[in-house]
C-alpha cells in the first residue's frame, strides 16, 4: 500500500495549555495526511499558516495572537509532512478562542477538501503573577496629612498578559520609600489612636479606620502592609512626613508560603509610583527650637533666647510665613512679675527669634508659653 497525496490537514498535537501572555504549552504541530489519515512524510514544503478567527464577545480588549519569534512565527513549513510552531500564546484570558491552521498546497484547489483545521472552543487562562500595576496614586502629598478617598494608593497584580489575578485572595502587599530626597518617613495616620483599644473589641470596632485582632487581643490601624482582595491591593490614611520632590513609592507583592494561590507564583514582585511631590502642610503647631536659658534676675536678657518655629503636621517649617506673629509669655510665675523685653515677633521665613527676653525677679519655677496669631 503506497503512500497518497495529500489530502487533508490535521493536528498532530492541538495547543496546549494557554494562559495570559505565557507561550502555550504544548506548542501545536499540523500535519498533512491523505487519503487514510497517514502523513504525508514526503512533504517538505507545504506551509502551514495560523490566524485567529474566533474571540470572546464579551471581551473589553480583544485578545491577541502573538509569537516570540514575531511574524514568523504564525506560519511553518512541514517537515516529513508536519509542521511545527514556535512560541504562540495569546494576551488576554477569556473563552471561547479559535485558531484556524490553514495549508498552502495545489491538491486542496481540486479535492473539495478544506485546507484548514481549527482548534475551538480555547480557553486562555489568567497566568502567573508578572507585574504590579499601580492604578491609582497621588501626584502630589501634602506633608503630615493622609492620603484621602481621590488619592490612596492602589494596586493590581497583573500576568504576562495584563490579565488580572482576581482569585488572589492570600498574597500581601507592603509599601515603602523608594526614591527619598529628604529622608522622609511612610506612616499611617491612626496607629497610636487605634492602639488605645488594645483589648476593648467595642471601643476598636467603634473607631473609624480601626480593626480588632481576636488572637492577639490587639486594636490596629491603618498598616504599610495590606491583604490582596481580588488581585487588588489598596492603602488608607498613608502619611509622608518631608518635604521633597520626586519622591517615588515601591510596592512589594509576596505570596503567602503557608496559603498558596490559586495561580502557584511564589517569591516576590516588586513594582514602582511615578514619581511625586510632598509639599507644605497647613499650620499645624509651634516647635521651640531653642529654649529660653540661663536667666539672670534683675532684668538682664536671658542668655539664650528662645527661637520658635511654625511647622505642618509633618514637622516642616512653614518657609513661607513671613508675616504671622507669635507672642511669649509666662504660664508658671511664682512671683507675680511681668515678662520683659519684646513679647510679639513676627515670623520670618517660619521662624521666629527672640532678642531680649528678661525677668527681673529670681525665682525657681518659671514657664514660658508661646502662642500665634496663625
Amino acid at each position: 500500500v503506497s503512500l497518497g497525496v495529500v489530502y487533508t490537514v490535521l493536528f498532530d498535537q492541538p495547543p496546549g495549555t494557554a494562559r495570559g501572555g505565557e507561550v502555550m504549552v504544548p506548542q501545536p504541530r499540523v500535519r498533512v495526511a491523505d487519503r487514510g489519515y497517514n502523513t504525508v512524510v514526503t512533504d517538505m514544503n507545504t506551509v502551514i499558516r495560523v490566524e485567529m478567527v474566533e474571540r470572546p464577545a464579551n471581551q473589553t480588549v480583544n485578545g491577541t495572537l502573538t509569537s516570540t519569534i514575531g511574524d514568523r512565527g504564525f506560519e511553518a513549513t512541514c517537515n516529513r509532512g508536519v509542521a511545527s510552531f514556535i512560541g504562540l500564546k495569546i494576551d488576554k484570558a477569556g473563552f471561547p478562542y479559535t485558531l484556524r491552521f490553514t495549508a498552502d498546497h495545489q491538491e486542496f484547489q481540486t479535492n473539495g477538501q478544506p485546507n484548514y483545521i481549527d482548534q475551538v472552543k480555547m480557553t486562555v487562562g489568567v497566568g502567573k503573577l508578572h507585574s504590579v500595576n499601580v492604578m491609582k496614586h497621588p501626584l502630589i502629598v501634602i506633608a503630615g496629612e493622609p492620603m484621602n478617598v481621590s488619592t490612596r494608593p492602589k494596586i493590581e497584580l497583573l500576568d504576562t498578559g495584563g490579565n488580572r489575578l482576581i482569585e488572589d485572595v492570600t498574597s500581601t502587599v507592603t509599601v515603602s520609600i523608594f526614591i527619598n530626597p529628604s529622608g522622609g518617613r511612610i506612616d499611617v495616620s491612626n496607629m497610636s489612636a487605634c492602639t488605645a483599644y488594645d483589648g476593648n473589641y467595642d471601643g476598636c470596632r467603634g473607631k473609624a479606620g480601626c480593626t480588632f485582632v481576636d488572637a492577639t487581643q490587639t486594636c490596629i490601624g491603618f498598616q504599610l502592609t495590606v491583604p490582596i482582595v481580588a488581585g487588588v491591593g489598596e492603602f488608607d490614611g498613608l502619611v509622608i512626613d518631608k518635604v521633597g520632590p520626586l519622591y517615588k513609592l515601591q510596592y512589594s507583592v509576596d505570596a503567602n508560603p503557608l496559603f498558596p494561590n490559586p495561580y502557584l507564583w511564589t517569591g516576590s514582585v516588586i513594582g514602582y509610583s511615578s514619581s511625586f511631590d510632598v509639599v507644605l502642610g497647613a499650620p499645624f503647631a509651634l516647635k521651640l527650637m531653642q529654649v529660653a536659658s540661663d536667666a539672670w534676675a534683675g532684668g538682664t536678657p536671658f542668655q539664650n533666647q528662645p527661637i520658635v518655629a511654625l511647622i505642618d503636621g509633618g514637622g516642616n517649617i512653614i518657609v513661607t510665613d513671613s508675616s504671622n506673629t507669635v507672642t511669649a509669655e509666662i504660664s508658671a510665675n511664682p512671683t507675680g512679675y511681668p515678662l520683659l523685653g519684646v513679647t510679639v515677633i513676627k515670623f520670618d521665613l517660619g521662624v521666629a527669634v527672640f532678642k531680649n527676653l528678661a525677668i527681673e525677679k529670681q525665682n525657681s519655677g518659671y514657664k514660658l508659653k508661646y502662642t500665634t496669631s496663625v
